[in-house]
């Protein structure tokens, strides 16, 4: 005989989701992604939304080249976020095929969007430019408390790899979301391209 299993204990035994549907074609471009707080969120990449509905990470096990659409009026949105001088940055570039979602967009110092942010992704395209086709890449986000959208810091890094071969030592760099003065420009480019060259790609001027 078939035991009847109330709905309360049937809800139960199913453990919560922790991972968004792929796709996701509708995340809306809100401060807070409150119906995705916690979750991976697949779209091309792995997106982690915190516990607040702020993006977190942005994760691509074998990054490729390649252009994804981009929304300006989002980018534009959550550039203004962060007020005078903030872009809309994407966390994996569009050129990466980074989404333009707000899961992958978050206020970026225009300077640190446009500077050595860009230069770490072109450093990522050389890479795959020469042969490490199985380069992981990853973006960390910090916010300075629980309640702002606007990062402090970001950690970028990525593992070159060619398929088949062995992982190349990592590239990390450690960006604050604010305008750099010339020494830390500087100290952020050198590590940058002493990491490219021991990996065998081309460096960043």
């Amino acid at each position: 005989m078939a035991v009847a299993v109330p709905a309360s204990a049937a809800a139960a035994a199913v453990p919560a989701a922790t991972e968004a549907a792929e796709p996701r074609a509708a995340i809306p471009c809100e401060m807070y992604l409150t119906d995705l707080k916690n979750q991976d969120v697949k779209s091309t990449w792995t997106f982690h939304v915190d516990a607040h509905g702020r993006p977190e990470r942005a994760t691509a096990k074998k990054l490729t080249v390649g252009d994804s659409p981009r929304d300006q009026k989002c980018e534009t949105k959550v550039g203004n976020w962060g007020g005078s001088g903030f872009d809309g940055g994407h966390l994996i570039a569009a050129t990466l095929k980074g989404v333009s979602k707000r899961v992958n967009l978050v206020p970026m110092e225009r300077s640190i969007n446009r500077g050595i942010y860009k230069s770490f992704e072109t450093g990522a395209k050389n890479c795959i430019k020469a042969g490490k086709n199985e380069t992981a890449y990853k973006s960390v986000v910090q916010y300075p408390n629980d309640t702002s959208v606007v990062p402090n810091k970001f950690t970028v890094s990525m593992v070159p790899k060619a398929r088949g071969g062995s992982r190349g030592p990592e590239i990390r760099l450690e960006i604050p979301n604010a305008e750099l003065t010339p020494k830390k420009k500087k100290e952020l480019k050198n590590t940058l391209n002493e990491g490219l060259a021991k990996n065998g790609c081309t460096t960043v001027s």
